[in-house]
Parts: structure tokens; C-alpha cells; sequence
């Protein structure tokens, strides 16, 4: 599983956005990264059904590759 999150780092007086990508397979960090307001997540093919399961349970955009 790959995620990203486009967040912003205060910089200078002002927000820049940033994309951050974590491969795992750790339902923890993913959880983590749920609660951290991330919702967006990409499986590879063979991970279907996970994607489905979390795209259910925390409303959370799962994309396959």
C-alpha cells in the first residue's frame, strides 16, 4: 500500500503544499496516517481486497494500480 497526503508546512508567513508517499503494509500506520487526515491511499492489484475494506470501514479514497 502507498499513501499520500498533499499537506502544508507553515514556511516564511506562508503554507506550501507537500506530497508525502510511505509504503507499507502496516494496518498501524495506516491507521496513523487515517487519523492524521490522509484519504488517499493506492494498493497494487493484488491487495484488492484490503483496499476495499478500508475504502468501506474510514471512508477513505483507495485507488489500484
Amino acid at each position: 500500500m502507498c499513501s499520500s497526503n498533499p499537506s502544508s508546512i507553515p514556511s516564511a508567513g506562508y503554507r506550501q503544499p507537500k506530497v508525502v508517499w510511505i509504503w507499507t503494509e502496516s494496518k498501524q500506520v495506516m491507521t496513523a496516517a487515517v487519523e492524521r487526515g490522509w484519504s488517499t491511499f493506492i494498493f497494487p492489484p493484488d491487495c484488492r481486497e484490503l483496499a476495499n475494506e478500508w475504502s468501506c470501514l474510514l471512508g477513505v479514497a483507495c485507488k489500484i494500480l
